[in-house]
C-alpha cells in the first residue's frame, strides 16, 4: 500500500511540474507567451533621463504668428484665435507670437526680418499673420501651403491636416535651471534614416506678460488695471532662427543630440511662466520644400519624455 501511495504522489507530482511550466513558461528564448523584457537604461546612457526611442511618435504642430502691440487686429483677432487653438488642442498645439514692425516693443530683430524673410516674404505679409508647421503665407497659390492668417477660418484650416501628419521624428526635451542659467539637452529620435536636411529651432517664450504700458495693444482693450497680456511672447531665439543643422541620417543610432547652454537674465517678467519650444525642421531652398517636421514643449526644470 505504501508503495502504490508514494507512487501517486510521484505521478502527481511530475504531472504539477509539467502544468505549472504551461503557465510560468521559460524566460529565455522566443516564447510565444513570455516576452524577455527590455534591459532598463544604464544611468550613463544619454537616454537614461528621457527613455528609449519608440516605435511612433505623436505629431505636434507649431503656429508661429507674426503680430505687434500697434496692429488692433492682432490683439483683436488675432491673439484670441491662437490661444483657443492652443486651448483645444493641450500639448498637441503650440504657439509663438514674433513681434516686429512699426517700433514695436517686444520686437527681437533678427528673429523677426528673419522668419519673415524665410516664410512671408515670398507672399507678402499683412498683420496678423502666422506659419502652420513652418509653411508659406496665406498669398501663396497653393492652398496646401497657405498658412498665413488673413482670414480666421484658415487657421483651423490649416491647423487640422497638419496635425494629422504621420510624423516622422520626435523630441524629448530636459531643461535644467539655475541662478538663470539654463542646460537644454534637446533629443531628436526618428526610426528610420531621414535623408533630407533637417535643422533644428530653439525658442524661450513667456505668458502672461502686460502690454508695454496701458492700452498700448491697439484692439486689445486693456487698461492700467486690467493690462493686455501677452501669451506665447517670444523671448529669446535660442538656435540660429532659421535653425541649427542636424543629421537624422544614422541607421544605427536613431537620435541625436544637442545641448544649448544659455542665459536668462533679463528676460523675463516672471521665471515661472517661461518655456522652451524646440522644432525640427526640414529646410530647403525654396519656401515650398520647408517645413516642421515635429515639436515639443518644455518648462524650466522639467523633462519632457517621447510621446
Amino acid at each position: 500500500m505504501n508503495k502504490l501511495i508514494t507512487l501517486s504522489l510521484s505521478i502527481a507530482l511530475i504531472a504539477g511540474m509539467v502544468s505549472c511550466s504551461k503557465v510560468n513558461p521559460n524566460k529565455t528564448g522566443t516564447n510565444p507567451v513570455f516576452t524577455t523584457p527590455i534591459e532598463p537604461l544604464n544611468p550613463s546612457d544619454p537616454l537614461y533621463t528621457v527613455g528609449r526611442v519608440p516605435f511612433s511618435f505623436t505629431q505636434k504642430v507649431v503656429i508661429e504668428e507674426i503680430t505687434g502691440e500697434w496692429c488692433g487686429a492682432c490683439g483683436g483677432t488675432g491673439a484670441p484665435l491662437l490661444n483657443q487653438l492652443i486651448k483645444n488642442n493641450p500639448d498637441r498645439v503650440y504657439g509663438v507670437a514674433i513681434h516686429g514692425a512699426n517700433n514695436e516693443p517686444f520686437e527681437i530683430t533678427p528673429a523677426y526680418e528673419g522668419f519673415k524673410t524665410a516664410v512671408f516674404a515670398p507672399g507678402g505679409l499683412s498683420f496678423p499673420a502666422a506659419s502652420i508647421n513652418r509653411r508659406a503665407s496665406i498669398s501663396a497659390p497653393d492652398y496646401d501651403n497657405t498658412c498665413g492668417l488673413d482670414l480666421a477660418d484658415n487657421w483651423a484650416n490649416q491647423l487640422s491636416p497638419a496635425s494629422k501628419k504621420t510624423a516622422t521624428c520626435g523630441l524629448a526635451l530636459v531643461a535644467d535651471e539655475e541662478n538663470d542659467n539654463v542646460k537644454l539637452d534637446v533629443f531628436v529620435g526618428y526610426n528610420s534614416p531621414l535623408n533630407m536636411a533637417t535643422s533644428v529651432t530653439v525658442y524661450l517664450i513667456e505668458d502672461d506678460v502686460p502690454e508695454s504700458a496701458p492700452g498700448a495693444q491697439a484692439g486689445g482693450g486693456g487698461t492700467a488695471a486690467n493690462p493686455f497680456m501677452h501669451q506665447h511672447l517670444l523671448r529669446k531665439t535660442i538656435s540660429l532662427p532659421a535653425g541649427d543643422a542636424i543629421a537624422l541620417t544614422s541607421a544605427k543610432e536613431y537620435y541625436k543630440k544637442a545641448t544649448y547652454n544659455f542665459s536668462i537674465a533679463g528676460l523675463y517678467r516672471k521665471k515661472d511662466n517661461l518655456k522652451i519650444i524646440a522644432l525640427v525642421n526640414k529646410t530647403g531652398a525654396s519656401i515650398n520644400e520647408t517645413a516642421v517636421l515635429n515639436a515639443q514643449e518644455v518648462a524650466l526644470d522639467e523633462v519632457k519624455k517621447w510621446d
